[in-house]
C-alpha cells in the first residue's frame, strides 16, 4: 500500500504532540494481524506516562478522523520508544552522544553493515561510532536503522 499520506499525518500530529510537551519519535503504518495499524511513538524528558499516550491518542485520533487522511480503517497505537529508543534525526544523535548505540547501514562501510559501540559525535551529516577502540565514520544517508542499546546498570559495592 502507498503510504504517502504519512507525511500529512506527521504534519498534523507534530503540532498536537509538541503542544502537549512531547516529541514525535517515529510514525509508521503497518499491516498487523488485526488489520492496519498507525503506530505513533512519542517521548519526553523524564519518560512518557500512560496519561501522555492517552492524551496523544485522543487528540490525534480526533484530528485524523476529521481530516480523513488515512484511506483505510486502522487501529491507532501510541507508545513510548522504550529503553532502546530509535535514532532518526541529527538532533537524536546529538542528544545521545556518549551512549551505546546499534547502527545498521544500507550499504557496507569497510566491509561491514552492523556497528555496536559508543556514539562519539555527529558532524556534517556523519556519525562517529567507537566499536572496540576503532572509530567508524557513517554517513546519515547510509543508516538504515539506529537505536540506543540498553545497558544494565552496574551494581555498586558497599563497604561493610
Amino acid at each position: 500500500m502507498d503510504v504517502g499520506f504519512l507525511s500529512t499525518v506527521r504534519d498534523l500530529a507534530n503540532p498536537v504532540i509538541e503542544e502537549l510537551g512531547l516529541e514525535l519519535v517515529d510514525l509508521e503504518y503497518i499491516r498487523g494481524r488485526q488489520g492496519w495499524v498507525l503506530r505513533i511513538v512519542i517521548d519526553k524528558q523524564g519518560g512518557v506516562t500512560l496519561d501522555d499516550c492517552t492524551k496523544v491518542s485522543r487528540e490525534i485520533g480526533y484530528v485524523l478522523e476529521i481530516k480523513e487522511v488515512i484511506p483505510t480503517s486502522y487501529n491507532l497505537e501510541v507508545s513510548s520508544p522504550g529503553v532502546e529508543r530509535p535514532l532518526k534525526t541529527p538532533p537524536d544523535f546529538e542528544r545521545y552522544v556518549g551512549r551505546r548505540v546499534s547502527v545498521r547501514t544500507s550499504g557496507e562501510v569497510e566491509g561491514r553493515k552492523n556497528f555496536k559501540g559508543v556514539l562519539k559525535s555527529i558532524h556534517e551529516g556523519r556519525v562517529y561510532v567507537d566499536v572496540d577502540g576503532k572509530e567508524w565514520e557513517i554517513g546519515l544517508g547510509n543508516i538504515d536503522k539506529a537505536k540506543l542499546v540498553y545497558e544494565i546498570p552496574k551494581k555498586t559495592q558497599h563497604s561493610p
